[in-house]
Parts: C-alpha cells; structure tokens; sequence
C-alpha cells in the first residue's frame, strides 16, 4: 500500500468518526451545565465589591429578622443548573457532600424532580444546625448558638480561647458531588476539586 492510498484510509476514517462523534454526544440525554455555590456567613472575611454576590446573601436573608433567624440561614447553598432532552419523570438529583467536622462520612441529600423541563434547576441547602454543628465543652455541656459564635470570632482573633471547644459534628462543605440518576442509572455527574471517589 503506498503512502498516498494510506492517507487516504486514515482521512475517510477520520471523517466518519467526526461525524460519528456529534451523533455519541447527541444521545446523552442528560447534562449537568454548572453547580453554583453561595455562603451565607458573618464572618468580615466574606465582605465583597461584586453586587450579585452580595445580591445572592441579601436574598437568602431576606426575612429573617432575628439573630436565631439568621444564625439558621448560615451555611452553603448549592444550585445545579441541568439540561434534559428527555421530560419524562422519575429524575432523581443526588448531592453527596463531605463536612469539615464530619471526617469521611458522607451525607446525602437527594429530590425527585417529576416536572422535568428542557432547563431545570435544583436547589441543595447545608444550613443551620446541619452547618454549625454541635459543639461541647471538655466537661461535656453543650453550647448554645451565642456561644458557639462568640468562641468562633475569638478563635479567629488574637485573644486566645480559656476553655477549648470541640465540635461533634457539621462544619463547612469541603468537598461535593452530584449526580442525577433515573431508575438508579447515573445520567451524569459533577464533582468539586477535592471529592475522591
């Protein structure tokens, strides 16, 4: 076979898996286009220029007048923007996330979107006492939610803490996935930087 006719083999070849290619991709039915994360916390750090941002933290407040009120807003907020071809039923949206506190326990969330659309969006939410955790003292006593917040800003500033805390349970969303599944088959799936599976 010489070079030329050679060539010629490998170009067809190539052609027909280009255009076998759109046809692969034209099958998936289901795709997950973005997960958007919002934190809503007190903290001066979390302080921005950005007008959405801070936009985003002034809608999920909105309402919640009392400290007790707000203190059960804080937390992580995930919003999965997917797109679907097929609006049958029976889509199943599952988030799995690891807790700073937590270790390697896995917590999982999931909702049943009936109403499928062309353009869905599903909302998560790790907020109140699920985010704060429960903290103790070294005697055992639990803390309330004041002072759980009055012994965080003192860990975050130079005075040091008399008695140390220790939290049971909760903390910041470090790690996520998320998958969407119908009749237990994973359609698709999105995960953060640092969840190994």
């Amino acid at each position: 076979m010489t070079p030329r006719k050679t060539r010629r083999i490998l170009l067809s070849l190539g052609g027909a898996l280009a255009l076998a290619a759109p046809a692969a991709f034209a099958t998936e039915e289901i795709e997950i286009r973005k997960v958007l994360c919002t934190a809503v916390t007190f903290e001066r750090n979390q302080q921005t220029s950005d007008a959405m941002i801070s936009f985003e933290r002034r809608h999920l407040l909105h309402g919640a007048v009392t400290a007790e009120e707000q203190r059960a807003r804080r937390g992580k907020y995930f919003t999965v923007l997917w797109r679907a071809k097929d609006a049958s039923s029976g889509i199943v949206v599952r988030f799995e996330y690891l807790q700073a506190h937590t270790g390697a326990e896995v917590h999982v969330q999931e909702i049943t979107v009936d109403d499928v659309e062309r353009t869905n969006s599903t909302k998560f939410q790790v907020t109140g006492r699920d985010y704060a955790g429960e903290w103790t003292w070294p005697d055992g006593s639990a803390l309330t939610d004041r002072e759980v917040d009055v012994y965080l800003l003192r860990l975050r500033s130079d005075r040091p803490a008399e008695t140390k805390a220790t939290p049971k349970n909760g903390g910041d969303v470090v790690a996520w996935k998320v998958s969407i599944l119908r009749a237990g088959a994973v359609l698709a799936a999105e995960k953060s930087y640092l969840w190994r599976d």
